[in-house]
This record gives structure tokens, C-alpha cells and sequence, in this order.
């Protein structure tokens, strides 16, 4: 849950600062509610029809929940390297670094998920 709020303060400053967030949000409910809002912490599974695995290996379903995941985290780490630049280009170092941070970590956990 503290994981979660993070996020949604995360994002909440960002929607505030980049017009182009706004964009990424859409994208989010385009997913089905596989990310929760302020208003429902709690992470939905997104509208996909169950499809049994016909051989070896993740499934379909998993295949394409997985790629939709690794999506959002780089889409993620885009977002805040963008507000990183513009921190910067303002000459607020220390946010721009910490956004910095945070697009990195974003990244990683898409890599991470990619080498699982």
C-alpha cells in the first residue's frame, strides 16, 4: 500500500508539471484498470479473456500482460526523464536529479521484468 501511494504522489506531481502525463494517463485507462487510482488502491486485473496455455511456457495472456507491463514502466522512466529536464532547464537541480532517480528506477524495473 505504501508502494502504491508513492506511485500515485509520484505521478500526481507530474501530471502537474508535464502536460504530456496527461497522454500517459490516458494510455493507463486504456489498459483495463491494471493500475489503481487514488481513488481505488487496489490493482484490478485488467478485461482479458482467460486462454488456456497450449504448450510449454507462460501463456498468452501472460505474454501480453507482461509486455503491457513493461510498457508502462518505460513509459514511466520517459515521463520522468522529461520532468528531469525541465527541472533542469529551470534551474532546480535538486529536483531534477531526484527525477531523474526515479526514471532510472523506472527503467530497471522494466529491464528487470524482461530478464525474469
Amino acid at each position: 500500500e505504501f508502494l502504491h501511494y508513492r506511485f500515485n504522489m509520484k505521478f500526481t506531481i507530474l501530471a502537474a508539471l508535464l502536460p504530456s502525463t496527461f497522454a500517459f494517463s490516458a494510455y493507463l485507462d486504456q489498459l483495463g484498470g491494471a493500475v489503481g487510482t487514488a481513488s481505488s488502491p487496489s490493482f484490478a486485473s485488467p478485461a482479458i479473456p482467460v486462454v488456456p496455455p497450449t504448450g510449454t511456457g507462460p501463456s498468452q495472456q501472460m505474454l501480453d500482460l507482461i509486455s503491457k507491463q513493461v510498457s508502462v514502466e518505460l513509459m514511466a522512466s520517459q515521463v520522468y526523464l522529461s520532468a528531469s529536464i525541465w527541472f533542469h532547464q529551470r534551474q532546480m537541480d535538486g529536483m531534477a536529479a531526484w527525477m531523474l532517480e526515479e526514471s532510472d528506477e523506472e527503467r530497471g524495473h522494466g529491464l528487470s521484468i524482461l530478464d525474469f
